[in-house]
């Protein structure tokens, strides 16, 4: 069927006064969902048994904590960057010579930081499934300091040994998040970093956030 010039002018006009009316309602949409966030963490860390030696005492776990800052640019992805320090692994070896035992001790620890897309899918009302997923530049090192023991000449001392390896690699976590307030909330994520220094191995950090939403 063919349409009249006249009318078809105006109905082309409709069509353009209507696009411009969705697009300036989604504007305020879209907004009200991008927002900038600000949020530190704390935890637990816990290191990979191969910084352990084959015998003596090992604690692989300790305190973690990061601090990220990002933007969602969607309701449901976003990106962010992050700066973590995962704390340390220490072990301790005691070797026995015919003067008495001595102790060697080494500490590992890997601080670093990254950027990764942040993603948030709704699970009811006010909480949210978060996941991430990223590259971090992580600076791993490893210590033994000096130990003196006592040997048949006197007092011998082992020099200590120094190393570390700065290396980018993926990250990942999930976790959950629950809004308490308009602009603020608090979630728990467990996350995946990958540390290298000679071989790559994996460490896991197990945290609690807060989070400020600038709206």
């Amino acid at each position: 069927m063919l349409v009249p010039p006249a009318s078809h002018h105006r109905q082309q006009a409709m069509k353009k006064l209507a696009v411009a009316i969705l697009s300036l309602a989604a504007v305020p949409a879209f907004n009200a969902h991008a927002e900038a966030f600000l949020g530190v963490a704390g935890g637990a860390s816990q290191w990979p048994s191969a910084t352990c030696p084959g015998a003596g005492s090992c604690d692989r776990r300790d305190g973690v904590w990061s601090v990220r800052a990002g933007y969602m640019f969607l309701p449901y992805v976003g990106i962010e960057a992050r700066y973590v320090d995962l704390g340390k692994a220490k072990s301790s070896v005691t070797s026995t010579t015919s003067e008495g035992d001595f102790s060697a001790d080494t500490t590992f620890k890997a601080t670093g930081a990254g950027v990764g897309v942040v993603f948030a899918a709704p699970l009811m009302e006010n909480f949210a499934l978060t996941g991430v997923v990223g590259a971090a530049r992580m600076k791993t090192s490893l210590d033994t300091p000096d130990v003196s023991f006592p040997a048949a000449e006197g007092t011998v001392t082992q020099i200590g040994f120094h190393a570390d390896q700065t290396k980018t690699n993926p990250y990942y976590g999930v976790g959950v998040d629950y809004r308490f307030a308009p602009n603020l909330s608090v979630g728990v994520e467990a996350t995946r970093y990958r540390v290298t220094l000679g071989g790559s191995d994996d460490v896991d950090a197990f945290t609690a956030s807060l989070t400020y939403h600038f709206r």
